[in-house]
């Protein structure tokens, strides 16, 4: 187990826990970082789904426009 898939399971663990709790912004940061590890790692398709997942975060807790981060 290297580095960066050491990093994937803990980041996989806490974006589940933020989800769970409702952390949306938290857990669409989680997603943003967990797939620039999967996509390191080589592992296309699950950073896709991480960023994907992240997006979904944000848009169901209104925050996906400019004016949100202005």
């Amino acid at each position: 187990l290297d580095d960066y898939e050491l990093a994937r399971d803990y980041l996989r663990e806490a974006a589940d826990v933020q989800a769970q709790a409702g952390e949306t912004r938290v857990l669409a940061q989680t997603c943003w970082t967990l797939a620039t590890v999967e996509r390191h790692i080589g592992s296309e398709t699950d950073a896709v789904f991480a960023a994907r997942r992240g997006l979904k975060a944000l848009e169901s807790a209104g925050m996906s426009g400019e004016a949100d981060y202005a």
